[in-house]
């Protein structure tokens, strides 16, 4: 029997001429040493990109969408329309009466209203330019001849054209912060349209117009609902002030003395101003980017959707009028009033 074959040493086999060369795995790699440590953000998603500024101005304007003036306010609505320079005007419609706001590059040129109390020849009564009993008949002339009742009264000569032009301007201002006052009701805003007749250039910014509204228009309650109570911290932003802005002497110690942890209350003693005022000028920065807004007094937006399961387990909701018993009483209580008389009702 032959012995078996002695087993060849194992080693490096040598690459044959038209064999790749196989590099072994420890060549040409540094040691492991020589890596960076992992950092915790080497795998953290990308961070968000900063909101478009002119994507929330035009969230906040919604052209051609009513929104109820208790989600979207006038000072919110003109601040953001100085921001994107729209030219059109804001429709303000509450108890019947529909109220208009005219901007030409996002500032105020116009603003009229369809009560008769409210228009321009109103307020020349008001400030004493025709007597009432004029202003009444101008206005029963207006109506049959499709005129404004002022274009009667210049050309009955009671009225002459620069004292027209002259009220105008406060007419507008007077016109524009009445309207912070109107706090039930829609607002709609309208970009481009017809120009009004007798555009007037205010002379002021319009964050200037929202200041003064809120200081003259906006009770303490209205400012607990709309900005939040003395106990809110106010944070400044650093924003660089709009073009044309002048702030007061009292509303720029309450924009000093906003550093992020004071409280409101804190702030208005530093600025010698009483609650109401600071916390309506604190809410005027805060729609003009000045300061930040304070956490969850955002407006909300639509609410999410209701889970399909939960509503099916909810079921339809039971009203009075579906409680057992709730039909009989109505209509004993409708027959004890149809046969009785107003004392025994009473």
């Amino acid at each position: 029997m032959a012995a078996p074959a002695p087993t060849p040493s194992v080693g490096p086999r040598a690459a044959l001429p038209d064999e790749p060369t196989v590099v072994e795995p420890d060549e040409g790699f540094p040691p492991p040493a020589d890596f960076p440590p992992r950092q915790p953000d080497d795998f953290a998603p990308p961070a968000a990109p900063p909101p478009d500024p002119l994507a929330v101005h035009t969230e906040i304007l919604q052209p051609g969408r009513g929104v109820a003036l208790e989600r979207r306010g006038l000072p919110e609505i003109l601040a953001a329309a100085a921001q994107v320079r729209l030219s059109g005007r804001v429709e303000v419609a509450s108890g019947g009466v529909l109220r208009r706001v005219f901007l030409d590059a996002g500032r105020p040129v116009y603003a009229d209203s369809s009560a008769h109390g409210e228009d321009l020849s109103a307020w020349l009564a008001a400030e004493g330019y025709v007597a009432r009993a004029a202003l009444a008949r101008a206005r029963a002339r207006a109506d049959q001849i499709g005129a404004s009742p002022e274009e009667v009264l210049m050309e009955a000569g009671y009225l002459q054209p620069d004292e027209v032009w002259r009220a105008l301007h406060g007419h507008v201002v007077h016109r524009v912060l009445d309207l912070f006052g109107v706090e039930a009701g829609d607002a709609v805003v309208v970009q481009g349209g017809p120009r009004p007749l007798d555009p007037v250039d205010l002379g002021m910014h319009p964050g200037r117009l929202v200041l003064d509204g809120l200081r003259r228009k906006y009770g303490r309650l209205r400012l607990y609902r709309a900005f939040g109570t003395p106990a809110v911290v106010p944070t400044p932003l650093g924003q660089v002030r709009p073009d044309g802005l002048s702030l007061r002497t009292d509303e720029e110690a309450v924009l000093h003395h906003c550093d992020g942890r004071r409280t409101a209350l804190e702030v208005a003693r530093a600025a010698r101003l009483n609650e109401v005022d600071t916390l309506a000028v604190l809410y005027g920065l805060a729609v003009l980017g000045l300061i930040e807004p304070p956490g969850g007094r955002r407006r909300a937006g639509a609410l999410p959707p209701l889970d399909a399961g939960d509503l099916a387990r909810a079921g339809a909701p039971r009203t009075a009028d579906d409680l057992p018993g709730f039909p009989d009483l109505v209509a004993s209580k409708l027959a004890e009033v149809q046969s009785a008389d107003y004392f025994q009702v009473l």
